[in-house]
C-alpha cells in the first residue's frame, strides 16, 4: 500500500468515529433551531476539519516508485595502429589503408544497430596507443566508421582501449565490448588483466594473418650511453629471422652514409635470435647518432624493422677518481668495486699503512690537477700521517671536489682538525658510540639529481623505498653543517626521524662536496636475492654522488637537456631544466619557453613552440608529443616579470617508429584468451558472421532503475490550509444562522 501511517490505522479510525460522534452531539440540536440540511452542512464542515487534523497527527507518508529505462550499449573497438599494415594479409595492395578498411568492414559488416535488438546503441571507437577516438556511427548509406580508420598509430595499448571504453560510456548501460585487433600490443599492461576484471564480456575479432611469414627483424641495437674518444666502442646487434634458415645476412653500423663496420651473420633455423658485435672508434667528443641495419632480403614481410638508431655521448676522457680509505675493510672493498664497474671512471686507490706510506704507492704529486674528484672512504684513519691528511685537505680547499663516506675506522678528531672547513659538516662533540639508523631522503633530496636511480628499483621515486635497505650505523657524534650545506637525507632511529643529517651536499665558489654520515654501506652492496628490487639504489646513489661532485660547476642561469640522446619513434620527448639567478640560487615561477626546430630533413624542418612546467626548487620539465623522425635542435629561454633570465640550447634525435613492425602475424592466442577470460566469444576475421548473434545472446537488455520516493503528507501546508478553510466556513455559516 503506498500510504503508511506512524500509528495503527485502526486507531485513526477510532479517532474519526469519536470526532463524528462529537460533531453529531454538537449539531443534534441547535439554538436557534435550524433546518436539518443546515445542521448537516455545519456538522460536515466540522467533521472534515477534525478528520484532516487527525490524519495529519498520524504522520501519513505517501510512497511511490519511479522507473527509468536505459537502453543497452555495445562498444566496438577498432585497432588502427601501424602493425596492421604488416599483419594484414593483403599488404600487396596499392592503397594499404583502403585495403585495411575493406578488410575491417568485411569482418564487422554485420555488427550494427539493425543486427541487434532495436533499442541497442552501438558506439564505434578507434584506438592505438593513447585515448580512444570516437568514430561516426553507421549511417543509412553504409557503415561509415570503417571509412574513418587511419592505421597510423605508433603504439598498441589493448589494456587502455578496454578500460577507455568503460570510461567513455560511464553512466550508460554497457553490456558488451567488441575488440577488433591483431592482438600485437606493445604498450600498457597485459590485456589479460583487464579481461579478468571486465564486468562485461569481451568479444574478440582477429584482424590480419595468423600464419608465419618470412621476415628479418633487428630486435635490439645497444651500446653504452657514454664513450670516449680514441676508444673502441662495441655495439651489440640482435637479429631474429623467420623463414631464412642457413642464409647469411649482412649487419652494418652506419654514421649517416658512412659504413663504420659490417659483419656477415648466418641466420638460424626457426625463430631463434643471433647476436653480432660491431665496433667503431669515435674521434670527436659530442652527441653521436648512428644507425644499425640489416640488409634487405627478398620476400620479407616488411623492411621497416630492419634498422634501429643507436645514440651515445662521446667524452674526451674518463673521470679520474682518487679513492682514499682509512683501512682495509668491507666498506672500502665494496666502494672500490662499485667505482671500478663505472666505465666513466678511472680509479686510483690508496690505503694508509702504519709506516706512514700507502698501499698502492705514494700519493700523486699534484692532487687537484691530477684528479676530478676525491672519494674519502673513511679517510682519514688512525694510520694516516698528519702531513698526508693536511695535503689532501689543502687539495680540497684548492678546488678538488670531494665525497666523504664515514666508516668505523674514521679518525674523527683528525677529521675535525684537518677537514672542518672544506666539507659540508664538521664534528663538534666526538663520540665513539653508534646506533642503527634508516636512511630517509628529505623532500628536497628526492628532487636532487643524485637520486635519479634506475626505474627497475621498485618505487624508486619514493623515499619509503630506502627503508627496505639494511640500516646504517649512525655515529652519535654531533655534527655541525656548514651554512651553505643542504641536507638531502636524515636519520630515522626506531621509526622516528631524528632530523640529524645523514647525507649532505655543498656548493661553494664553484666547488662541490658531499658527505654520507652513516657507516656500513657494504651491506647495501651485498643484498640477498629477496631485496634484488632495491639492489640498484646504492650503486646508483654512489655514481650520482661522484658525478655530481666531479661535474664542472655550470654558471649558466638556464640549463635544459633531453632525457636521452635519441627518442624512439612515437615516444614522447622529455626535457628537464633548471633556472638560477645571478647568485646561482634556484628561481621558481619562471616562464621557460622551448622552441624545437627539426624534422626528417632540412627541407621538411618544422618549428614547435612549447612551454615547460615548474616542478619546484627551480626545476622544470617538458613532455612534448611524439615528433616525426629526424634531428632536432632546441633553444630554451627563461623569463620572469618581463625580464629575460637566460637561454640554453642543445640537440637530440627521434628515430623511426619500428615497434609496430616487429611482429608480422596476428596474435590469435592472446585474443582467444581475452575472450575466454571475460566470457565473450572469439572469431577470426573470415568467420565473424555469428558475432552479432553472440553479442545479442550475451544479454542486451535495457537497464531498469527503480527509484523509491516518499512524500510526507503531514509536512504539506495544503492539508492545514484546507482544515482552516473548513473551520472558517463553519464559523461564517454559524454567524449567519444566528448561532454563537
Amino acid at each position: 500500500m503506498p500510504l503508511s501511517l506512524a500509528h495503527p490505522a485502526w486507531l485513526l479510525g477510532l479517532a474519526a468515529v469519536a470526532a463524528g460522534a462529537l460533531t453529531w452531539g454538537v449539531y443534534r440540536r441547535s439554538t436557534p433551531p435550524l433546518r436539518a440540511g443546515r445542521r448537516a452542512l455545519l456538522g460536515g464542515l466540522r467533521f472534515l476539519a477534525l478528520a484532516i487534523v487527525l490524519f495529519l497527527l498520524f504522520e501519513p507518508v505517501w510512497r511511490q516508485v519511479s522507473e527509468t529505462e536505459t537502453p543497452p550499449a555495445v562498444a566496438v573497438l577498432l585497432d588502427e595502429s601501424q602493425s596492421l599494415r604488416v599483419t594484414a594479409a593483403d599488404t600487396t595492395a596499392a592503397d594499404t589503408t583502403a585495403a585495411l578498411r575493406r578488410a575491417t568492414r568485411r569482418a564487422l559488416d554485420g555488427l550494427g544497430e539493425q543486427a541487434l535488438p532495436e533499442d541497442a546503441r552501438v558506439h564505434f571507437f578507434g584506438f592505438s596507443g593513447g585515448a580512444l577516438r570516437r568514430l561516426p556511427g553507421p549511417s543509412a548509406n553504409g557503415p561509415a566508421p570503417f571509412d574513418s580508420l587511419r592505421f597510423d598509430g605508433t603504439r598498441t595499448n589493448l589494456s587502455a582501449a578496454i578500460e577507455g571504453a568503460r570510461e567513455q560510456l560511464r553512466g550508460q548501460n554497457l553490456r558488451a565490448v567488441v575488440l577488433a585487433s591483431d592482438g600485437q600490443y606493445n604498450a600498457g599492461r597485459n590485456p589479460l588483466y583487464e579481461a579478468d576484471r571486465s564486468p562485461v564480456p569481451l568479444h574478440t575479432v582477429v584482424l590480419g594473418d595468423t600464419s608465419r611469414r618470412r621476415d628479418v627483424v633487428l630486435r635490439r641495437a645497444a651500446a653504452n650511453d657514454l664513450a670516449y674518444t680514441d676508444t673502441e666502442v662495441p655495439v651489440r646487434i640482435r637479429v631474429q629471422a623467420e623463414g631464412y634458415a642457413d642464409r647469411p645476412v649482412q649487419v652494418s653500423l652506419w654514421d649517416g652514409a658512412e659504413r663504420l663496420d659490417a659483419q656477415r651473420l648466418p641466420l638460424p633455423d626457426g625463430s631463434a635470435a643471433q647476436t653480432a658485435e660491431l665496433t667503431f672508434t669515435p674521434e670527436e667528443a659530442g652527441l653521436k647518432h648512428l644507425t644499425a641495419g640489416v640488409a634487405h632480403l627478398d620476400g620479407e614481410a616488411t623492411h621497416r624493422n630492419n634498422t634501429q638508431p643507436v645514440s651515445l655521448r662521446v667524452l674526451d676522457q674518463q673521470r679520474q677518481v682518487l679513492l682514499l680509505g682509512a683501512a682495509p675493510g668491507p666498506s672500502f672493498a665494496s666502494t672500490r668495486r662499485l667505482l671500478d664497474n663505472d666505465r666513466a671512471a678511472e680509479v686510483t686507490a690508496r690505503i694508509p699503512r702504519q709506516s706512514g706510506q700507502f698501499y698502492g704507492g705514494a700519493l700523486p704529486d699534484s692532487l687537484a690537477d691530477a684528479f676530478d674528484v676525491a672519494v674519502l672512504a673513511g679517510f682519514p684513519g688512525e694510520a694516516v700521517a698528519p702531513p698526508a691528511a693536511r695535503r689532501v685537505a689543502r687539495a680540497i680547499e684548492n678546488g678538488l671536489p670531494a665525497l666523504f663516506l664515514l666508516s668505523r675506522q674514521t679518525d674523527l678528531p683528525a677529521l675535525q682538525q684537518q677537514f672542518a672547513d672544506v666539507l659540508p659538516a664538521a664534528p663538534e662533540q666526538v663520540r665513539s658510540s653508534s646506533v642503527p639508523a634508516t636512511f630517509a631522503p628529505t623532500a628536497a633530496g628526492r628532487r636532487h639529481p643524485i637520486f635519479d636511480v634506475p626505474q627497475q628499483a621498485a618505487g624508486a621515486a619514493s623515499g619509503d623505498t630506502w627503508t627496505r635497505l639494511p640500516p646504517l650505523r649512525k655515529n652519535q657524534t654531533r655534527w655541525q653543517p656548514a651554512p651553505d650545506a643542504r641536507t638531502l637525507a636524515t636519520a630515522e632511529v626506531r621509526g622516528v626521524d631524528t632530523g640529524d643529517p645523514l647525507l649532505l651536499v655543498r656548493r661553494r665558489s664553484g666547488q662541490r662536496s658531499a658527505m654520507l654520515l652513516g657507516s656500513g654501506t657494504w651491506r647495501w652492496a651485498t643484498l640477498p636475492a629477496s631485496l634484488s628490487e632495491v639492489a640498484p639504489l646504492w650503486p646508483s646513489l654512489l655514481s650520482g654522488l661522484v658525478q655530481w661532485t666531479s661535474a664542472a660547476e655550470n654558471d649558466r642561469p638556464v640549463r635544459v637537456q633531453p632525457a636521452r640522446p635519441t627518442f624512439a619513434g612515437g615516444q614522447p620527448v622529455r626535457l628537464t631544466g633548471e633556472v638560477y639567478d645571478s647568485a646561482l640560487d634556484p628561481v621558481e615561477g619562471a616562464s621557460v619557453e622551448v622552441v624545437l626546430t627539426g624534422g626528417p630533413s632540412d627541407e621538411n624542418a618544422k618549428r614547435y613552440s612549447l612551454q615547460m612546467r615548474s616542478l619546484g626548487e627551480g626545476r622544470y620539465a617538458l613532455e612534448a608529443p611524439a615528433l616525426p623522425p629526424g634531428r632536432y635542435e632546441y633553444e630554451a629561454t627563461a623569463t620572469k616579470e618581463n625580464r629575460t633570465l637566460g637561454a640554453d640550447r642543445g640537440a637530440f634525435a627521434v628515430g623511426r617508429a619500428t615497434r609496430e613492425y616487429r611482429h608480422t602475424r596476428a596474435n590469435a592466442a592472446l585474443m582467444r584468451q581475452i575472450a575466454e577470460r571475460s566470457g565473450g566469444s572469439f572469431h577470426l576475421a573470415a568467420g565473424a558472421s555469428p558475432l552479432p548473434e553472440q553479442v545479442a545472446r550475451a544479454g542486451l537488455e535495457p537497464l531498469i532503475e527503480r527509484t523509491p520516493q516518499e512524500t510526507r503528507l503531514w509536512e504539506r501546508y495544503g492539508f492545514l490550509v484546507a482544515a482552516l478553510l473548513l473551520l472558517g466556513a463553519e464559523w461564517v455559516l454559524r454567524r449567519r444562522s444566528g448561532m454563537s
